[in-house]
């Protein structure tokens, strides 16, 4: 964590992105005002790195025109989205690397000239504070205010704007006239009125979110089922695929196949662009998808060995019946056996283990020292990381997974640090694959790629 103060302590902004460049995954910036041309918008096009954009629309044009002509001329990676009025933040949320919440706008003059300030976490920061969820939260929120940014909608920002600036020296007289011509023309046609937040508390907050994540849980796991039924099938199922692996597992590792075969380039996942493509007709994406799963004679990337191997394992030891038993060397074989878990132990930073910040080990070893790590920590409740995985899988009613896998991801009480909703949702479709197929972020992934409008989690 640092703070950003620009010539006030020799941090700046731009300083971030020189950083970031190499672990950055994705970009998610909510920011008011942007002018002139924003080094964050440079910084993502040279490095094919994935924007999404929200800022403010009011009669003043918080965002200038020529950005906004950008950004639809930028193609299907970056996108704008405009909220009406009461939005003032400037958060930028670099997938991966950490996120920057402070004073500056998008400006030569915010980045360079004025006094800003703000804090800058890195990803493992976020992490160890629960801030990912919280990021989240926040830019889902902002998402569902937003309208996107159109063709349509920038000409008539392009006209106001030559009128505003047309009015001369009755500054006064054009602000009357912008406002009501942006409220007729722009406000009431093209963006829902929204009229800012009213006085919520953390408990009302909390339920709203509760209630959209297990919406949008529960409806992506039904395309899920939907999918293992046609992959599982005879149509479509591999040679090498016995009939007798459960259909959650199956689909997982189709969608595993098809993420890495033809979705991930380097350090960059693909997904929106493919989105973009696919979104028209999602059912034909997935037949081809399907079509090609089917014809492969053997697997592209170590498919079969989790099918035989991981799925039966984890599905036995993750059982009721074993899962109180299970001891750390357990805990660190079952971590090394779930797909998400090598990811996120590649984003626990050194600092956050306790080790020092030259110390580098090979891949295995250090998810095996992460797991270890994990092992030793609590949750809100007091619980160990066993608690908190027999409380989610077992702890009441099957049908009520998904409301305590929120608990275990959102909740103070059932969070263990650095084991977060990838790891426990690809868990508990190991454990039970025909009720819940597995989901991590690389299955989101793979689901939007295919043209469906899922959510991509962060972190």
């Amino acid at each position: 964590m640092k703070i950003i103060a620009g010539g006030l302590n020799g941090n700046y902004l731009r300083d971030l992105l020189l950083g970031g460049s190499q672990s950055t995954e994705w970009v998610k910036a909510a920011v008011a005002y942007a002018s002139g041309t924003p080094e964050l918008i440079a910084f993502c096009q040279e490095n094919s790195i994935p924007l999404q954009f929200w800022g403010r629309m009011d009669p003043s044009i918080p965002i200038t025109p020529n950005i906004l002509d950008k950004f639809l001329k930028m193609g299907v990676n970056f996108r704008c989205k405009l909220i009406w009025k009461h939005f003032h933040p400037k958060v930028i949320w670099f997938g991966e690397y950490g996120a920057y919440i402070g004073s500056a706008n998008l400006t030569q003059s915010a980045w360079y000239k004025n006094i800003e300030c703000g804090v800058f976490f890195s990803q493992d920061d976020l992490i160890k504070n629960g801030m990912v969820q919280q990021l989240d939260l926040i830019f889902d929120g902002i998402d569902k205010v937003s309208v996107p940014l159109t063709e349509e909608l920038l000409t008539k920002i392009k006209s106001i704007d030559s009128l505003y600036h047309g009015k001369g020296s009755d500054l006064a007289h054009a602000e009357e006239i912008l406002n009501d011509e942006f409220e007729t023309k722009v406000g009431g046609k093209f963006s829902p009125q929204f009229d800012g937040l009213s006085v919520i508390t953390k408990k009302s907050a909390s339920e709203k979110h509760l209630s959209r994540f297990v919406e949008e849980w529960n409806e992506t796991l039904q395309l899920i089922r939907q999918i293992a039924d046609e992959v599982s099938s005879d149509l479509y199922r591999p040679s090498w695929v016995s009939p007798d692996v459960p259909k959650g597992v199956q689909v997982d590792q189709f969608l595993h196949a098809y993420f890495y075969s033809f979705v991930k380039t380097g350090n960059a996942s693909r997904h929106e662009e493919f989105y973009d493509r696919n979104k028209v007709n999602p059912h034909l994406a997935l037949k081809e998808a399907m079509k090609w799963w089917s014809g492969l004679d053997d697997d592209p990337t170590d498919e079969a060995s989790a099918m035989y191997k991981k799925a039966p394992y984890l599905a036995d030891i993750l059982s009721l019946a074993k899962i109180s038993k299970v001891t750390e060397d357990d805990f660190v074989e079952i971590c090394i056996n779930i797909f998400a878990f090598w990811h996120s132990s590649r984003q626990t930073a050194n600092k956050t283990l306790g080790l020092a910040s030259d110390v580098r080990m090979e891949q295995i070893d250090r998810a095996k020292y992460v797991a270890r790590w994990i092992w030793k920590q609590s949750s809100g409740n007091g619980s160990n990381v066993v608690d908190v995985i027999k409380h989610v899988l077992w702890g009441g009613s099957t049908d009520d997974v998904v409301e305590r896998l929120w608990e275990a991801t959102y909740g103070d009480e059932w969070h263990i640090p650095q084991f977060g909703l990838s790891c426990l949702g690809e868990l508990v479709g190991w454990a039970m694959p025909n009720k819940y197929p597995p989901r991590n972020g690389r299955t989101s992934k793979a689901l939007k790629a295919l043209g469906n409008d899922v959510k991509v989690y962060g972190g």
